[in-house]
């Protein structure tokens, strides 16, 4: 199916296939490629189907090793009024508890990409950095924070290698999965996961792109008219 084939093209690094056929970004750039797609601050808001999609598969991760996981918890920062997207319960024996903020960057960015050409993860580096400084000494006395850092194309932080692994030592007290065998399921779950998001996400960027053109389109038409061509329905 299209999904499908846009996932393949993104893993093999050919772009997004529908990208030449598309009109101008809303930002005003001609002919938008891929990394546009996905960085331009115009386009925001569809980031969050990637991000949303990878913060779901965490909680679902935490409860399924039968600990209590909510999202986007309050009240854990000492200042501000920012918060992390997810809170695990018990994730010790001493009973702390683990704040996660996810975060996917995109390592072909302009600002990114001469560092991640020769240094693989620098991208998630980065990422992983900027949020222990915002979080890491910002929360209260029993929470422990870790981001969860993956790079848009599939590369996995060691920032979320440690969230999984903390989690999948609890399920190995917890369920009969080895800890070894959550933690790989998980990782690979959450790798499709983000790849299908990926997806998804181009394709609604897509979507409304060519939308807002087919209007432009028709009201250039419309302007373009005389009166006595427009049908008001009178």
């Amino acid at each position: 199916n299209a999904r499908l084939r846009v996932m393949l093209c993104e893993h093999f690094g050919l772009g997004f296939p529908l990208a030449a056929a598309l009109p101008p970004c809303r930002c005003g750039m001609q002919h938008p490629t891929t990394t546009h797609l996905l960085t331009c601050v115009k386009l925001k808001r569809y980031a969050t189907i990637r991000h949303d999609a990878v913060k779901m598969q965490l909680l679902a991760c935490a409860r399924a090793a039968h600990l209590t996981a909510m999202p986007e918890p309050r009240g854990l920062l000492l200042h501000g009024h920012g918060r992390p997207d997810i809170i695990v319960n018990n994730i010790d024996a001493n009973g702390f508890q683990l704040a996660i903020d996810v975060g996917i960057t995109t390592p072909t960015a302009p600002t990114l990409l001469a560092q991640a050409a020769t240094t693989q993860g620098s991208a998630a580096k980065k990422m992983r950095v900027n949020k222990d400084n915002k979080y890491a000494n910002n929360v209260r006395g029993n929470t422990r924070f870790s981001p969860a850092i993956l790079e848009s194309f599939g590369l996995q932080d060691e920032s979320l290698k440690k969230v999984i692994m903390m989690i999948a030592k609890k399920a190995d007290d917890n369920t009969h999965y080895t800890a070894q065998r959550f933690c790989g399921y998980w990782r690979r779950r959450i790798s499709i996961t983000l790849s299908r998001a990926l997806a998804q996400s181009l394709e609604a960027i897509a979507d409304d792109l060519l939308h807002d053109a087919g209007n432009v389109q028709a009201m250039a038409g419309i302007d373009g008219m005389d009166d006595d061509e427009i049908d008001d329905g009178e």
